[in-house]
């Protein structure tokens, strides 16, 4: 009589296991979308102030919370697309 229901059960146990594989992978990709999401919110890549360069400083007015979730609501950020009368190389409109 166990023999007949063998199969069932082993078909349940592996199904179970597949499904709570495919769960954990779900699950896993949503938070890296969060992750992703947040790193991208930090705008210091576009700003004028960043250094690309960090052997020396990250920023050169916030060096401390450059590159960081602390940079993200910066009231000193400044796009590198930013026309400014005070650069003479980029024009003013």
């Amino acid at each position: 009589m166990l023999r007949d229901w063998l199969p069932y059960f082993s078909a349940l146990v592996l199904g179970s296991i597949l499904l709570r594989l495919l769960w954990d992978l779900v699950c896993w990709f949503r938070q890296m979308k969060q992750v992703v999401q947040r790193n991208l919110a930090i705008p210091c890549h576009r700003c004028r102030y960043a250094n690309p360069d960090f052997n020396y400083l990250k920023c050169t007015v916030h060096p401390v919370t450059a590159f960081s979730e602390a940079a993200i609501d910066c009231g000193d950020f400044r796009d590198q697309a930013h026309t400014s009368p005070y650069n003479p190389n980029k024009s003013s409109r």
